[in-house]
């Protein structure tokens, strides 16, 4: 999840453009009551409900996890830290392997300070596209190194057309096989 940039999709649903931060961060609260228990009752700024039900919920101890996407900032660090369960750095912003590995070191640190379990925060990244799927697929012992714990592949970008979509991805499976031993730098 993000809060988002596009003032005019929050003006398409009528919420206040400065207030998107505040519109998600109470969203995720109601949802996560609405999946701990049942009668569920939440009452916000934003949402307010009583004696609501949600099925199917997850099973006792389970949690829904909560992804957050974007730039790396104060807002998003707290949100992945009291709200969330996992981060997706975006591309865009292009930080280095050593920034992420930054960034994930703050978020396992700022985890631990609020009580909860390190090695339970999930980085998702994407396979960076160089000139093979090899030399990409080369660049995933650092990333684990820095706490990366899962990698998105974009097919479209290895396979230049629909008919390689699945000899492509039979050849990524392959390739991958080599690092399913990796350790996710430690927490």
């Amino acid at each position: 999840m993000t809060a988002s940039w596009h003032q005019d999709e929050y003006a398409a649903v009528g919420v206040p453009y400065a207030e998107r931060g505040a519109v998600l961060d109470e969203t995720i609260a109601a949802c996560r009551a609405l999946w701990t228990s049942a009668p569920a009752s939440f009452h916000g700024r934003f949402v307010n409900f009583d004696g609501m039900f949600c099925s199917p919920r997850p099973a006792p101890g389970e949690r829904i996890p909560v992804w957050f996407g974007g730039k790396f900032t104060p807002r998003q660090i707290r949100r992945i830290v009291e709200l969330g369960d996992g981060w997706m750095p975006f591309g865009g912003h292009r930080m280095t392997v050593d920034e992420k590995a930054e960034a994930i070191a703050t978020l396992r640190s700022r985890y631990l300070a609020a009580g909860r379990d390190p090695a339970s925060l999930e980085v998702c990244d994407p396979l960076p596209r160089l000139d093979s799927l090899e030399a990409s697929m080369e660049q995933i012992p650092p990333l684990a190194e820095a706490g990366v714990t899962m990698f998105r592949v974009h097919l479209g970008r290895f396979a230049e057309t629909p008919d390689r979509i699945m000899p492509t991805l039979a050849e990524i499976v392959r390739r991958f096989q080599a690092f399913r031993s990796l350790a996710v730098g430690s927490p």
